[in-house]
């Protein structure tokens, strides 16, 4: 578990079974934080900076969070233990002792832990000491029943609310400048159970890409995902060459689905492939490089994705992979009575210079009857204001 520059992720198995991750980043003693209730290790990226330089950093998914897996049944006793396992796991491979830092109701979980494993050192607690009578924290009467009945109808936003009214006993003007932040969509977007798939052969599946990849398996690989997690009613986006795949998961497994969503996504007919659908000088410029000769599609430079933000840029540049390019020249397989009546919806980005590539797209959908939205960034959208398509995703998903 050695710090690096970048984060890098790590799972443990609690005692229940649990897989619980946490993400190392920075150089020094080893130092594991927990954030309170709604958050996941990202919440701590605005402070890692600060922190880096100083100690090698490993922020907790709680379990239900993040890359964290979950249990049936919640009892703050196995969050105990799962702070425990993953101080366990670095102190073994620091040959020290661990700091440990809890934050809100992170606070309770690592002092808890703390009575469960000898290799804490030191224990920062923020935000107040555990009481000596955790029923002062008892829910109100009937606000368990409230938060099941809003979970269970899909009010995303005012389960939310519910919660930091009667959970984390926000005031109203407390409440209403929560609910003006930049990050409220993604607060809202949380309450909902999001799978983010990688696709077989790229990302952090890349090292797959020798293994006869091409657009069936990506639709397999969302289809087997669909039955190993149990999934039904769901509303799967695509972006980008996800078009593809989307489509094709709704001709092969309507019956899961509740709405499909493009976001700046191919649209292809029935039995189109997406080189069917590129511009001739595009096809041209691809198809007469070095790599497509191998098989491959290099990946898109940042700038053609409308990211003109350093930082991000690079983060991007480093994490983009190719493509083989059979995922390309395979047809999108045809679907039947099911998959044609399923909602659809498309999102259309707006600026950057691959407008000219997907604006017909948006133009295809308008005429097919489909909601359009627009949002005003380039192609790379989740990665240049993803709040903001996090709302877009909701609005569109609450009203199918």
């Amino acid at each position: 578990m050695s710090a690096t520059d970048e984060s890098t992720m790590t799972r443990v198995v609690s005692p229940d079974g649990t897989e619980i991750a946490f993400w190392t980043s920075g150089e020094g003693p080893p130092f594991v934080v927990v954030r309170g209730a709604p958050a996941n290790h990202t919440r701590w990226c605005p402070l890692l900076p600060y922190l880096a330089p100083h100690a090698t950093v490993h922020a907790v998914d709680r379990r239900g969070r993040g890359a964290s897996g979950d249990a049936p049944d919640y009892d703050i006793a196995r969050e105990f233990e799962d702070v425990a396992a993953v101080v366990g796991a670095v102190a073994e491979t620091s040959g020290s002792s661990v700091d440990v830092y809890g934050h809100s109701y992170g606070r309770f979980v690592v002092f808890g832990a703390a009575t469960l494993t000898s290799n804490i050192g030191k224990l920062v607690l923020y935000e107040g000491w555990p009481v000596p009578e955790p029923s002062v924290f008892a829910l109100r009467a009937g606000v368990e029943e409230k938060l099941n009945a809003l979970l269970a109808e899909g009010e995303r936003e005012a389960l939310l609310e519910t919660v930091m009214r009667e959970v984390v006993m926000l005031s109203d003007e407390e409440l209403e400048a929560l609910r003006s932040m930049p990050s409220w969509p993604g607060r809202v977007a949380a309450s909902s159970e999001v799978y983010a798939q990688t696709l077989t052969g790229v990302g952090d599946r890349s090292h797959l890409l020798a293994c006869g990849v091409d657009l069936t398996t990506h639709i397999r690989d969302v289809t087997n995902l669909f039955f190993y997690e149990d999934l039904s009613d769901v509303v799967l986006v695509g972006h980008s060459y996800a078009g593809m795949v989307i489509t094709g998961v709704a001709a092969v497994a309507p019956e899961r689905l509740r709405q499909l969503i493009y976001l700046d996504a191919y649209l292809p007919d029935e039995g189109e492939s997406e080189v069917e659908l590129w511009p001739a000088e595009m096809r041209a410029e691809i198809e007469a490089d070095a790599e497509a000769s191998r098989g491959l599609r290099p990946p898109p430079l940042p700038e053609l994705m409308g990211i003109t933000d350093p930082a991000m840029a690079s983060w991007a540049r480093e994490r983009i992979t190719p493509h083989p390019m059979t995922n390309y020249t395979e047809p999108v397989p045809r679907g039947g009575p099911g998959s044609a009546t399923l909602p659809r919806a498309y999102i259309s980005c707006t600026e950057g210079p691959l407008t000219n590539v997907f604006g017909r797209f948006a133009d295809k959908a308008r005429s097919s009857g489909w909601v359009v939205r627009e949002i005003a960034t380039g192609h790379g959208a989740m990665l240049i204001d993803p709040d903001a398509v996090a709302k877009l995703l909701l609005e569109l998903a609450d009203a199918a």
